[in-house]
């Protein structure tokens, strides 16, 4: 039912928006409202609410909760937030900045495209986290024209945190159409939303009393609010026909750039994947710092590809083969040459060869 209710007024809503278009700019402004928030600001102790319309902060009050280990719903809060008036508002959850991470990254330009599947692989590395476990949602600060570059604020919060919160207010009969951690401008919609619809652009509008004139015209604008879009859509119809036969003529061409795009991306997908499960070389060399005993010496290491061999001295020459071969990084660990003896040091001088195996896919 709460589904229902939202979703007859978002049509409400883009339905006044579309008649509000057709409107001459010089009357709009009697007939706008500003950016109507209703917001509460979640922390582990309390619940703030507050409402930001045109421009003017109304404290709604604030309600305490118990602490989280031994939290129960009694009712309580959800009889709260059931109290509060949320009509033609859009209710936003703010967390504490402390429940998330806010880096800044430089990226190329070119990324701009597909920047969100970009910054799914990424995530791993510029976070503790994997993309799957969060939501997340970024924001373009800057642009470099000249080199090519841009920066991104990456705003992150775990999952767990975030639903945590979303049910505590859904209980009382709220759905939160923005996420966003404390520190946004608290007299503007956030920017950002870790619901993911960042990008959607809000500003309720609602016509005030009219009188019977302004009816009268406002039947006319619905008549032309259904009949252009109709219109509208005949021309894309008629314009797409055009492209699907041209596109039918070329089905050849079309078919091998898709086969091109198709490997391209394959190679990169098989470089990142194949990077992710290579150990690094300080991993290598600090895996046989570990397992070597403490009277070898190591004096080279070579990596070729996914083998490695090493140069080293050592009085248990013997006892290396199965040391190196025990350990999770290495396999098929042999003698490359024949060891021989340094008289001067009074231990054996060896080369020892194994293949480097990849790490298992999490």
């Amino acid at each position: 039912m709460r589904r229902a209710e939202l979703s007859l007024s978002r049509l409400f809503r883009w339905w006044l928006t579309e008649l509000e278009s057709l409107i001459p700019a010089a009357w709009r402004g009697h007939f706008r409202r500003k950016a109507d928030c209703l917001i509460f600001n979640v922390t582990e102790k309390a619940i703030h609410a507050y409402r930001m319309r045109d421009g003017i902060e109304t404290d709604l009050g604030i309600i305490k909760r118990k602490p989280a280990e031994i939290e129960k719903d009694d009712g309580s809060v959800s009889a709260w937030l059931a109290g509060l008036n949320t009509e033609s508002a859009r209710v936003v959850l703010r967390l504490p900045g402390s429940c998330g991470l806010r880096p800044v990254l430089e990226l190329p330009q070119a990324a701009d495209e597909e920047l969100r599947k970009i910054l799914d692989i990424e995530m791993d590395r510029q976070t503790p986290f994997r993309a799957d476990q969060v939501y997340y949602d970024y924001e373009i600060i800057g642009r470099v024209p000249g080199a090519k570059r841009l920066t991104v604020r990456l705003t992150v919060a775990p999952k767990h945190i975030v639903d945590e919160a979303v049910e505590l207010v859904s209980a009382g009969g709220m759905q939160p159409d923005i996420v966003d951690l404390a520190g946004e401008d608290r007299g503007s919609v956030p920017a950002i939303n870790l619901l993911g619809h960042a990008n959607d652009t809000y500003e309720p509008r609602a016509l005030n009393k009219l009188n019977l004139s302004l009816a009268g015209l406002g039947l006319l604008l619905a008549v032309a609010a259904i009949g252009i879009p109709i219109w509208k859509k005949n021309a894309m119809v008629e314009a797409l026909a055009s492209q699907l036969a041209e596109a039918r003529q070329n089905g050849n061409a079309a078919r091998l750039l898709e086969e091109r795009i198709g490997t391209s991306v394959a190679e990169a997908s098989y470089l990142v994947n194949k990077k992710r499960r290579t150990p690094s070389a300080v991993a290598i060399i600090d895996e046989l710092s570990r397992v070597v005993p403490d009277r070898t010496w190591l004096h080279r290491i070579e990596l070729h590809g996914n083998s490695v061999r090493i140069y080293a001295y050592s009085p248990q020459a013997s006892d290396l083969i199965g040391i190196i071969q025990d350990s999770p990084l290495f396999d098929d660990a042999r003698f490359d040459s024949e060891v021989e003896q340094d008289r001067s040091m009074g231990v054996d001088r060896l080369q020892i060869s194994a293949r480097i195996l990849e790490r298992a896919e999490e």
